[in-house]
């Protein structure tokens, strides 16, 4: 998608992680979307994946989605996944086909010295959302914890102060390295106790051949140019 349907504001970013639905039945039966309030959060956690496998899974939504479509009936959407293979190439084809169709907005989006690392950065489109999402997750997490510590701050003015707010910030690869170790630790923050034995844990797939040495430069390069410091510092080990 274009930039305009992809670039958030703090606020924009918040009210769609806030946004859900109940279904009602007074005065007749309906479904209604709420807000869900900020304050009520008690817990975060915070999933991160390494990017350069990420920007491969999306590849891999993207084909899912078109296979879900196409048929006898609908035969664009085979040429595309014929033109697209689930490998290498097509991932490689895909980035190209993205950084190429939304070029023109982005020029209106962006300024002259960011569009030098765009354009030098393969499926920069996913790489921005990639970085956007994370630095504002983050940025969420500080501003819960700033609105306890203004309520704790302001506690005689006798408003309710909001419930305790933690944060677990958790790797994929964590699963890999020692399964049994994470999943306590997720049970141990969530409060919860092991009601049955976990299942087998398969290991993702590798994909870092599905990029060469100067693609990973460059996307290094756009995601430090646009990551927090704490983003930075959650992602600066895959590279």
């Amino acid at each position: 998608c274009p930039p305009s349907q992809y670039i958030e504001t703090y606020q924009s970013f918040l009210d769609a992680c806030r946004n859900t639905s109940a279904r009602l039945f007074f005065p007749t039966y309906h479904k209604q979307t709420f807000l869900y309030p900020f304050q009520r959060v008690h817990k975060l956690i915070h999933l991160i994946r390494n990017p350069l496998h990420n920007f491969v899974a999306r590849f891999h939504l993207d084909r899912k989605t078109r296979a879900s479509r196409a048929s006898k009936t609908n035969k664009k959407e085979q040429l595309w996944l014929d033109s697209h293979p689930s490998n290498e190439t097509g991932f490689q084809i895909w980035c190209h086909d993205l950084d190429e169709e939304y070029k023109n907005e982005e020029y209106k989006s962006f300024d002259a010295e960011f569009l030098q690392i765009l354009q030098s950065t393969p499926c920069h489109g996913e790489v921005y959302r990639f970085v956007q999402w994370h630095n504002m997750v983050f940025q969420m997490a500080d501003e819960r914890k700033k609105i306890l510590q203004q309520a704790q701050n302001d506690n005689n003015n006798n408003n309710p102060i909001p419930p305790p707010f933690d944060v677990m910030v958790l790797h994929y690869e964590d699963y890999e390295k020692d399964f049994s170790k994470t999943m306590h630790r997720l049970l141990d923050f969530l409060e919860q106790p092991a009601q049955a034995e976990p299942r087998e844990f398969s290991p993702g797939h590798e994909y870092n051949t599905y990029y060469s040495k100067k693609d990973k430069q460059h996307i290094q390069t756009m995601i430090q140019r646009m990551a927090s410091p704490t983003t930075w510092d959650a992602l600066k080990h895959y590279f």
